[in-house]
C-alpha cells in the first residue's frame, strides 16, 4: 500500500511538472510579440492638403531587423520645397529587448541633415554625428525612436500596459518620452470602418506630440499618425496600402 501511494504521489508530481513546463512554454509563446516584414504606403496631409508621400517598412538581413521610412513632397508642393526625408534604424531583438544598433537620417535636399548614431550596449553608450559634430550619449536602457515606437506600442498592446516611460532618442541626444493609451475609436480607412487603439507620444524637451491610430490585429502598423504642434498646421499621415511579407 505504501509503495502503490508513494508511486501515485511521484505520478502526482510528474504530472504537476509537466504542467508547469508546457504553461510556462505556452505563456512565454504569447506574450512574445512576433515580427513580420512588412512594406507600408502613406499620404502625407497638412491643413487638409494632400502634400506628399510617404513609406514606412520593415525588414530583415540574418539577425537584423531594419525599419525604414522615406518622404517626398507632390503637386504643387513640390515646386515650394526639394526636401525628402529618409530614416533608417537597424535592430537585434534580444530577449525580447528592441536594441537599436544603428541609426540613419538624411534629406537628399538638404546636405545638412545627415545625422548618425551608433549604439554600444556593452560600453552603454552611443556615438552621434549630428550636423557634423561628433558627441556621445549615455545609455542607462533600452532606447527608442519614431520608428521603433511602433514595436514598443504593439507590445503594450500585448502586456496590456497603458502608459509607460522610456529614454528616446531625439536630436542626438537621449531623452525621456511616455508613451500612454488615450482612446479607442473607429476610424475610416478604404471606406471601411477600423475600431483603432490610439496612443499618444509625448518627449521632453519638445512641444509637439505624436497621436498613433493601431489596429490591434496588426499592431506593428500605424493606421494614422498626426503631429501637433502649437502654433503649427497638423500633419498627418494616412495609410493607403500595405504588403505583408
Amino acid at each position: 500500500m505504501k509503495i502503490k501511494k508513494h508511486h501515485n504521489l511521484s505520478l502526482l508530481k510528474w504530472f504537476i511538472g509537466l504542467f508547469l513546463l508546457i504553461f510556462n512554454i505556452t505563456s512565454s509563446s504569447a506574450d512574445e510579440l512576433t515580427l513580420q516584414a512588412f512594406d507600408a504606403n502613406y499620404s502625407l496631409h497638412i491643413a487638409g492638403l494632400h502634400v506628399g508621400y510617404s513609406t514606412l517598412s520593415l525588414s530583415q538581413s540574418g539577425n537584423l531587423w531594419r525599419w525604414q521610412t522615406s518622404s517626398e513632397p507632390r503637386g504643387v508642393y513640390s515646386l515650394l520645397t526639394n526636401k525628402k526625408p529618409y530614416s533608417e534604424t537597424r535592430f537585434l531583438l534580444d530577449n525580447s529587448r528592441h536594441l537599436i544598433q544603428n541609426l540613419l537620417i538624411s534629406d537628399e535636399g538638404d546636405n545638412n541633415l545627415y545625422e548618425t548614431a551608433h549604439f554600444n550596449w556593452q560600453k552603454n553608450q552611443a556615438k552621434v554625428l549630428r550636423k557634423k559634430v561628433t558627441s556621445t550619449a549615455s545609455l542607462s536602457g533600452d532606447v527608442y525612436d519614431y520608428q521603433s515606437i511602433n514595436w514598443l506600442v504593439a507590445n503594450m498592446m500585448k502586456t496590456e500596459k497603458t502608459e509607460i516611460e522610456v529614454s528616446f532618442y531625439m536630436k542626438g541626444a537621449i531623452v525621456k518620452s511616455v508613451v500612454k493609451q488615450i482612446d479607442d475609436k473607429n476610424i475610416e480607412m478604404a471606406g471601411q470602418k477600423i475600431s483603432a487603439w490610439v496612443y499618444e507620444l509625448t518627449t521632453a524637451n519638445s512641444s509637439s506630440k505624436l497621436i498613433y491610430y493601431f489596429n490591434p490585429a496588426k499592431p506593428l502598423l500605424p493606421l494614422k499618425i498626426e503631429k501637433i504642434k502649437p502654433g503649427k498646421k497638423t500633419a498627418i499621415l494616412l495609410l493607403k496600402s500595405a504588403t505583408w511579407h
